[in-house]
C-alpha cells in the first residue's frame, strides 16, 4: 500500500552531496514511526560528466520519470523533494489539482540563482525559482547565512534545519591535506 508521506529523490550522481543526502534520508525514513515511501533515483548515476554542464540527458529523463511517478499517486498528502530545483513541478501541481488531491509540498534548498557565484546562473532560472517558491508550502535549508539573500517568496516559507550526517563515509587519500564538507553548492557564507 502506498504511503501518504513521500520523499522524492531526483536524479543525481555518485560522489556528490546529493548521494550523501539520499543515503541519510533513507536512513532517517527507516527510523521514523510513520510510513514513508522513498521514490525516484535512490541509486546514484555514474558520474562521468565532462564539459561545462552539471547534468546530461540522464538527468532530464530521470526527472520526467520522477514527476510522472509522483503524479500517478492517488493518496500523496505530504511530499518532500530532496532538491528545490524541480523542473516539471508545475505539471505535478496541475495533476493534483485535476484529481483534487490535497497535498503539502516541501523541498530542501541548497542554493539558487539569487546567490552570487551560484553554479546555476542561467538568466531564465530566477523566474522558475520564484514559481517553485510559490508551489512549495515549506522550504528547508541548512544555513541561516542564506536568509538575507532569499527573495521574499522563499524567505516567508523557509525553515532552517542543518543536514544530518547519518550516512557520511569519509574518503581516504594519501594526498589529502584538508577535509572539506559542504551541503551542496559552493558559495561563501557571510555573517
Amino acid at each position: 500500500m502506498e504511503s501518504s508521506n513521500v520523499i522524492v529523490i531526483p536524479p543525481h550522481y555518485k560522489g556528490t552531496s546529493f548521494d550523501e543526502m539520499t543515503k541519510s534520508l533513507m536512513i532517517s525514513a527507516k527510523g521514523m514511526k510513520v510510513p514513508i515511501d522513498v521514490i525516484g533515483q535512490t541509486e546514484p548515476l555514474t558520474n562521468d560528466l565532462t564539459g561545462e554542464l552539471l547534468d546530461d540527458e540522464r538527468y532530464i529523463h530521470g526527472q520526467i520519470a520522477v514527476i510522472s511517478e509522483i503524479s500517478r499517486r492517488k493518496n500523496a498528502a505530504r511530499i518532500l523533494f530532496l532538491d528545490f530545483f524541480n523542473p516539471g513541478l508545475d505539471i505535478l501541481r496541475y495533476a493534483h489539482l485535476q484529481r483534487n488531491t490535497k497535498c503539502k509540498y516541501g523541498s530542501i534548498l541548497s542554493g539558487g540563482s539569487f546567490l552570487s557565484g551560484d553554479l546555476y546562473s542561467f538568466d531564465w532560472l530566477s523566474s522558475y525559482e520564484l514559481a517553485w517558491a510559490q508551489t512549495y508550502d515549506t522550504i528547508y535549508t541548512p544555513s541561516r547565512y542564506i536568509e538575507p539573500h532569499l527573495p521574499k517568496p522563499l524567505k516567508d516559507k523557509t525553515k532552517f534545519m542543518p543536514h544530518g550526517m547519518d550516512s557520511f563515509t569519509p574518503t581516504t587519500s594519501d594526498d589529502k591535506k584538508y577535509d572539506v564538507i559542504f551541503p551542496h553548492r559552493l558559495n561563501r557564507e557571510e555573517a
